[in-house]
């Protein structure tokens, strides 16, 4: 368990240093661990949020009503509604694609940076850019970007609510936790804040 370790063990199990990770390490790292993102699901084709069109139940009415329409030979009918069905499924569509467009761009746009010590320096980096390994700087106010193990501390309190439920934040400390503990009292580490 990484809270029993010491930051020396920690660092040398995560390839990296007080340094920081090098641009090298920085790929490697990223290419076997994957990038700091929660893993989205599938999304859905254009054929198929069209076809999802049809699920609604007055759509449903309509096609049942063009297949009456057929059936007692009324054919204009029956190609209106359908006409009507159609353009409706594919306005559907079109408004779809267009508002999942505008939420990925607005995802983009709302990405949180973090200070990270990379190379020796301090760098502000995309928080979905951290990898196991990198060296996070954290002040007053931020958001945690990524689980993490702390190697130095001078007073730190994190709010921890989303977690443990308690709206006192919890003073975190680098001291090695000997005994196995559960995640809340696990002091030496902090933890993502999912919104």
């Amino acid at each position: 368990m990484f809270y029993q370790k010491s930051s020396q063990d920690i660092l040398k199990e995560c390839e990296s240093s007080l340094e920081g990770l090098y641009d090298f390490q920085v790929k490697k790292h990223s290419a076997k661990y994957g990038k700091n993102e929660l893993i989205e699901k599938k999304k859905d084709s254009p054929l198929v949020i069209f076809l999802k069109q049809f699920q609604d139940l007055l759509v449903i009415i309509l096609i049942f009503a063009a297949s009456v329409s057929g059936l007692s030979h009324q054919i204009e009918s029956t190609f209106v509604i359908i006409a009507v069905i159609v353009l409706n499924a594919l306005l559907g569509t079109i408004q779809t694609l267009k508002s999942k467009k505008f939420l990925e761009s607005l995802k983009k746009l709302s990405l949180p940076h973090v200070k990270v010590i990379r190379q020796n320096q301090l760098q502000e980096i995309n928080a979905n850019d951290l990898t196991i390994g990198d060296l996070v700087c954290i002040e007053a106010g931020d958001i945690i970007s990524g689980d993490g193990r702390l190697l130095e501390a001078n007073h730190l309190q994190v709010n921890e609510s989303h977690l443990t439920g308690e709206v006192e934040s919890i003073d975190k400390s680098v001291e090695i936790i000997k005994e196995k503990t559960i995640l809340a009292k696990q002091k030496t580490w902090f933890f993502l804040i999912v919104l």
